[in-house]
């Protein structure tokens, strides 16, 4: 158009920010290459990304149902260690759900970020019978990585916290909301 040819346009910067830092690192399996989905507790993806308030960085980890689409677990926190982010949140899935009911064996499955394969978090699965799998690229884990963006635009951009504590608060709302109120097919 003509304004293009102008240059007269919009260059919009986008900031990148990964909570993933995958090089060197020991990765996992992908368990979920031909795996049919059929039933609850089959397999759970989990997820962490960044939230921004103010001058700092925050993080949600989330682990749902991938049958159900359920959010299982979650966690907010102020920092990226696996303490504060993928171990509270399956201990919280563990809560919310009876895995022993079930006869197939759990899958966790996430991207390769070192808060899945912590000695910490291992210790944790492996206790409670958990296979653990990782994905090799961003596309492996896109039911994790979709459901928390959705978290984060859908509702909590709505929700404006202010502060962590709010964060916190209607984090807790916006999964409520999207596991109860919104249909999951």
């Amino acid at each position: 158009s003509l304004v293009y040819a102008n240059g007269y346009r919009v260059i919009v910067s986008k900031k990148y920010i990964t909570t993933t830092n995958s090089s060197r690192t020991k990765r996992f399996d992908n368990l979920l290459v031909g795996k049919q989905i059929d039933s609850l507790n089959q397999v759970w993806v989990s997820d962490i990304s960044f939230y921004w308030i103010s001058d700092r960085f925050y993080y949600i980890t989330i682990i749902m149902d991938l049958y159900s689409r359920f959010i299982v677990g979650f966690h907010v926190s102020d920092s990226l260690r696996t303490v504060h982010t993928s171990l509270p949140a399956l201990k919280h899935a563990l809560t919310t759900r009876r895995i022993s009911q079930y006869n197939d064996q759990l899958i966790i499955h996430s991207d390769g970020g070192g808060q899945y394969y912590c000695i910490d978090f291992i210790k944790q699965t492996k206790k409670a019978g958990i296979l653990n799998s990782m994905g090799e690229i961003v596309f492996d884990n896109s039911h994790a990585e979709r459901v928390i963006q959705t978290i984060k635009s859908q509702y909590l951009k709505h929700y404006n916290p202010k502060n962590f504590k709010e964060l916190k608060k209607q984090t807790e709302r916006a999964i409520q909301m999207y596991n109860f109120e919104k249909p999951h097919v």
